[in-house]
């Protein structure tokens, strides 16, 4: 079960045109000793383009000058950290990382061991044909200096303000979100004092 800091992650990427896998499971044997978890992966492609209203949807600036290659297919290996924890842990382990890259498909298996070894010491790694692959650590205060980082309070005003953008109409459509997360935020988004209407 996702914790609330997960769900503000999933819908930040989401709302920015990334598919998600959630709590993506690393199976314990190989390369991984022992089962543990990543809390996204996220891909959007270099065309995708979501629109409302005759405009078209544009990604987060501070998640998009981190990833200056936006024109290219993105992977993100994502975790969330809420409370006084603000580093990325084990998370992006080489092990684990091979075991993610693997998933995402963005190469040959004879290649993955190089660009996890590359992806271990970079932010991102950019592998062929037109792909980047980054982790992406979001927290209260990321510390983590080996990942691209989002602190939790601004990934929660992005959607709070693309949310804003057509507050009567995602006030009204809020019970299509599955999330009841979102289904508070879209219907605060009508109000800016939060009591919706």
């Amino acid at each position: 079960m996702a914790n609330f800091g997960e769900r503000i992650a999933y819908w930040y990427l989401r709302l920015q045109g990334f598919l998600l896998v959630e709590d993506f499971v690393l199976h314990s044997g190989g390369q991984v000793d022992r089962t543990a978890d990543a809390d996204l992966l996220a891909v959007r492609h270099m065309y995708s383009e979501e629109e409302i209203a005759g405009q078209v949807l544009r990604p987060d600036t501070c998640l998009g000058k981190q990833l200056a290659a936006m024109k290219r297919n993105i992977g993100l290996i994502v975790q969330v950290k809420t409370g006084t924890e603000s580093s990325a842990g084990r998370a992006f382990e080489h092990e684990r990382l091979i075991y993610a890259l693997r998933f995402l498909g963005v190469a040959p298996r004879g290649q993955v061991n190089a660009l996890a070894t590359t992806l271990g010491e970079k932010l991102s790694v950019e592998c062929e044909p037109n792909w980047t692959i980054a982790k992406l650590l979001i927290a209260e205060a990321p510390t983590d200096d080996g990942a691209l980082r989002v602190p939790l309070n601004e990934a929660l005003a992005f959607i709070r303000g693309r949310l804003a953008l057509h507050g009567d109409r995602k006030s009204a459509d809020r019970l299509s979100f599955h999330d009841e997360l979102m289904q508070f935020l879209a219907w605060s988004a009508s109000n800016s004092d939060g009591r919706g209407r």
